[in-house]
């Protein structure tokens, strides 16, 4: 009789030590998956934090800084520091601090987009002249 029921709780603690251990590396997973976007976050914003130290304040080039909320703000640096950086926004004039973890990517460009703008019809513009000259020029056998 004795046997029995040692053998019985024996097998109900094997069947509870299985249970366990499967919960355990069911909770083993879930922490490694926090951790691991957690240090995603990390990097990110570290990468963004040595972009911004690369570029540097003060400089004549305009940074386009994409928002992860899907925002853009376009200007100049203006500060850096360890948690923010300050950007001078191009259409306002506004100052805006910017945490490196609000950032989804960072540019560095010569012009402004207006300017882009600008570039893009001016060169619209004389491809359209050159089309026309050829026409033209096909056109009465030259």
């Amino acid at each position: 009789m004795t046997k029995k029921i040692l053998s019985l709780v024996l097998v109900v603690l094997l069947i509870n030590l299985c249970g366990m251990a499967r919960v355990h590396a069911a909770t083993k997973a879930f922490d490694n998956g926090a951790s691991t976007q957690e240090s995603d976050e990390q990097k990110r914003a570290t990468k963004v934090k040595k972009t911004i130290a690369k570029f540097g304040a003060g400089r004549k080039e305009f940074v386009i800084v994409k928002m992860r909320d899907g925002g853009k703000k376009v200007g100049h640096i203006t500060e850096v520091s360890d948690d923010n950086f300050a950007i001078r926004e191009d259409k306002t004039g506004a100052v805006t601090s910017i945490g490196y973890a609000d950032v989804k990517k960072v540019q560095l460009t010569p012009f402004t987009p207006k300017n882009m703008k600008v570039i893009g019809i001016a060169a619209g513009g004389v491809i359209a002249l050159v089309i026309v000259g050829l026409i033209y020029g096909l056109a009465h056998g030259q």
